[in-house]
């Protein structure tokens, strides 16, 4: 029975021990120390490209914006002294014009871009302005706001397009 005991541990001991190829195979392989060298730069690579997009993304809404701003406004002179400058969103039905000293967001009354224009805020106070362009010619009414159109309070300038 002792013999039968003793071979069944030494069948076991020899078990637990690595074959020579699973020796070898794990002397071969990188430590821990050098894995997570290596992960570590994969990640700070991922995140360099992922700071360089992020960078090259705001430097592209920027120049966008700026291209924006720098439209060129089209001016046009209405009545006797008023000077009128606008400037028409991106094909957002919105518009930004400028005269007697007031700036004025205005939104396509259709809601389209195209126009006519229209902002409850007008140059005067409590008033409304509608724009209207055809051409090189425009119409710049300023009518009590809420008022029905052609109502005896509008005032109706023609506007004609200046270099």
């Amino acid at each position: 029975m002792r013999l039968l005991l003793a071979g069944f541990a030494i069948t076991l001991l020899a078990g637990c021990r690595l074959p020579a190829s699973d020796a070898a195979d794990s002397a071969n392989q990188p430590s821990e120390a050098v894995v997570e060298t290596e992960l570590q730069n994969e990640q700070d690579s991922v995140e360099d490209n992922i700071a360089n997009e992020a960078k090259a993304d705001a430097r592209n809404t920027t120049a966008n914006a700026d291209a924006a701003d720098d439209d060129t406004p089209d001016r046009f002179a209405c009545g006797k002294d008023l000077m009128v400058q606008v400037v028409y969103g991106a094909d957002d039905g919105t518009a930004r014009l400028t005269a007697a000293g007031k700036t004025m967001a205005l939104l396509a009354a259709d809601g389209a871009s195209g126009g006519p224009y229209r902002t409850d805020d007008g140059i005067t106070p409590g008033k409304s302005l509608t724009w209207s362009v055809r051409g090189t010619s425009a119409t710049l009414v300023q009518a009590q706001r809420n008022s029905p159109k052609d109502s005896p309070g509008e005032t109706i300038v023609q506007c004609e397009a200046v270099d």
